[in-house]
């Protein structure tokens, strides 16, 4: 198995007692790597620094909002959403962060889209495309599935937390989207039956 590093980017603060999908995602994710001796790490963009079954959990304190999240990430830093804007949202967190030392950086919202553009990267697609227009204004996923579609980066792969939406993502997104359920296990990794670590399996995303 290649030794690598591998960064979790949350817009969610995180703690112990998380128990929302999104949080609860990033948390069965990385202790199934890190109990699979995998080292990785999860930024967020405001929250508590702790540790989480041995994973370093740290925020980036982008604001002054305690709690930064999907909602006040909109009103603090999109006065609208589109190409524009998304670039200068990842230019901020791109300056306020180095990237460099991870070998794989598996970010947790499509917002992230302009980070590290220069690393292999992973993108969980939570929110479906009613609710991210309903979050970002009327057509805002045809505007990102736009700018994902003339993107033609070979080291960027998407991931949908239910056979449902993958099926649509693939169609809206014109793109290969793996399947790993928000209702993973802890020891997902090292179940045989449920990991199948064989060629093209969502374990290869994040350990080639």
């Amino acid at each position: 198995m290649n030794k690598i590093k591998i960064l979790h980017v949350s817009l969610w603060p995180i703690n112990a007692k998380s128990i929302g999908g999104t949080e609860k995602y990033v948390v069965d994710l990385s202790s199934s790597l890190q109990e699979s001796f995998i080292e990785n790490e999860v930024l967020m963009l405001s929250g508590k620094k702790t540790a989480i079954n041995n994973v370093p959990y740290f925020p980036l304190n982008l604001s002054t909002i305690d709690k930064l999240d999907e909602y006040s990430i909109r009103s603090t830093f999109f006065k609208e959403f589109n190409l524009d804007s998304l670039k200068k949202f990842a230019g901020i967190i791109d300056s306020s962060f180095d990237f460099s030392k991870y070998d794989l950086i598996h970010f947790n919202s499509l917002l992230f889209y302009f980070c590290a553009v220069d690393k292999t990267r992973v993108f969980t697609v939570h929110t479906n495309p009613i609710e991210f227009d309903q979050n970002w204004g009327t057509k805002s996923f045809d505007k990102m599935a736009s700018i994902i579609k003339r993107d033609k980066s070979t080291n960027t792969t998407f991931i949908a937390p239910s056979n449902y939406y993958a099926y649509k993502y693939r169609e809206m997104l014109d793109n290969k989207i793996t399947v790993i359920p928000h209702s993973l296990s802890k020891n997902f990794i090292l179940d045989e039956s449920e990991g199948n670590k064989s060629p093209n399996t969502w374990w290869n995303i994040f350990v080639p």
